[in-house]
């Protein structure tokens, strides 16, 4: 149930998405979401629930899958970069209009789509961390996904880039020996 996962040289980042638009709140461990309706007859209501099962938990849920799912499917990963794994990223609020009143200490990070292109861009690269490592991940990722969902037919980016490079390596050899 991950909403958005990058993954590249900068880590593995899972994302909570949400489209909420009014008034978003968190204190004290709760948070809540007012909503703002027109009952029949054009009379405007306002609520202020507490949400039942808060962004942060989902995040947080998601993050500690992912995690499992590359120790479990890439242990060499785990061993070579990512001894204490944990995914990086958070809650997305993607509404334009919402305002938010979060108090300090909310369990995860959060923000607006700007907020995290910048953290993107800003995020230091892992040293060692090339193609083939990304390819591992999205195996991992797709192994854990084919676990949990009904599909066709699976795929491995590990494999699907082990034979592109064959077929390279295949058609450099036909052409050296073309040549004579």
């Amino acid at each position: 149930d991950i909403d958005v996962t990058v993954v590249g040289p900068t880590g593995i980042w899972v994302f909570e998405v949400k489209y909420w638009a009014g008034s978003i709140t968190w204190q004290d461990g709760q948070w809540r979401r007012q909503k703002t309706y027109y009952e029949t007859g054009g009379i405007p209501v306002t609520e202020n629930p507490v949400v039942r099962q808060g962004p942060d938990e989902q995040w947080q849920r998601m993050a500690t899958d992912v995690a499992k799912s590359i120790r479990n499917h890439a242990p060499q990963l785990v061993s070579r970069f990512l001894t204490n794994i944990r995914s990086q990223g958070g809650i997305v609020f993607t509404h334009p209009k919402a305002t938010y009143h979060i108090a300090a200490g909310c369990p995860c990070e959060w923000g607006n789509i700007l907020h995290w292109t910048r953290k993107l861009a800003s995020a230091p690269r892992i040293k060692g961390w090339d193609d083939r490592t990304t390819f591992i991940v999205l195996d991992a990722l797709l192994t854990r996904h084919h676990q949990v969902m009904a599909t066709v037919s699976q795929k491995s980016m590990y494999e699907v880039g082990k034979r592109l490079i064959w077929q390279q390596e295949a058609d450099l050899a036909a052409w050296v020996n073309s040549a004579n």
